[in-house]
């Protein structure tokens, strides 16, 4: 297909194992590429996109949606404002039941299955994006299938400056979930709903200032993945146009391989 189709983008939706070769292909040819999450299942493999990508005035976007939602423009402006305080807290947690019985390549090692790559991941990018930094360390602890050798569970700790943290919980044998909690000094700021959102889903944003009521903002629907296909054709046509910037993919996969190497087996 990469050899034959006349396009200028391509979304790469396939397997994680096969995220890789087939942006690689399409980088090779001169397009653009939008990749699901997770980019790569390796550092060294986002390195080499990177590099083909930025040799070739190419866009190489790995796709976390979420960052297009109101709602999260919502939690910026709130962030930015002195009443609020400063963010020194975020817990994400990202879980759904998958059948083992199924055939799903989430099951499978070889494919780049298991919690951390396909839940985890959320929770490494948001703590990178409201932070605005890359993590200093990481602990946590990897619930390891005995017959899949995938990880079904994955709790992690990432250690920012200024002993900030983001504790995030990924599951999949676990009741389902997609939330997210930022924590001030001064407030507690909750995303019942904050990745997973439907087109014309309506979400909720709860404020709760220490020692007051809890308020509660519902944002305006939107489909962000329709925002996310029209900013890379937007893209296409002017270079200054603001996606998922290529060096948060890059370091969305360093930190995941560190997390990936380093935590507790059991």
């Amino acid at each position: 297909m990469i050899e034959e189709s006349d396009f200028d983008v391509l979304l790469n939706c396939l397997p994680n194992h096969l995220h890789f070769e087939f942006t690689r292909l399409a980088l090779e040819k001169g397009k653009h590429v939008l990749c699901e999450k997770p980019l790569t299942l390796n550092f060294e493999q986002a390195e080499t996109l990177a590099r083909i990508a930025s040799q070739g005035g190419l866009c190489l976007s790995e796709a976390f949606y979420y960052r297009l939602h109101p709602q999260h423009q919502v939690v910026q402006a709130m962030l930015g404002g002195p009443e609020i305080g400063r963010l020194a807290e975020i817990e994400v947690r990202y879980a759904f039941h998958l059948d083992e019985s199924s055939n799903n390549y989430r099951l499978h090692s070889t494919q780049g299955g298991g919690a951390l790559y396909d839940v985890g991941c959320y929770g490494i990018d948001c703590a990178r994006f409201y932070f605005g930094e890359d993590p200093l360390a990481v602990r946590g602890q990897s619930k390891i299938h005995p017959r899949l050798g995938i990880d079904t569970e994955t709790e992690f700790q990432l250690l920012f400056s200024e002993n900030r943290t983001a504790k995030i919980f990924a599951s999949i044998n676990a009741p389902r979930e997609n939330s997210c909690i930022l924590k001030t000094d001064k407030a507690t700021i909750r995303l019942p709903n904050a990745f997973h959102v439907k087109p014309q889903q309506k979400v909720a944003v709860e404020l709760e200032m220490k020692g007051s009521t809890k308020k509660t903002q519902v944002t305006p629907t939107a489909d962000q993945y329709a925002l996310a296909f029209d900013l890379m054709a937007e893209r296409k046509r002017d270079k200054n146009v603001k996606i998922f910037p290529l060096e948060d993919g890059q370091q969305n996969m360093k930190t995941l391989e560190l997390i990936k190497t380093s935590t507790t087996k059991v």
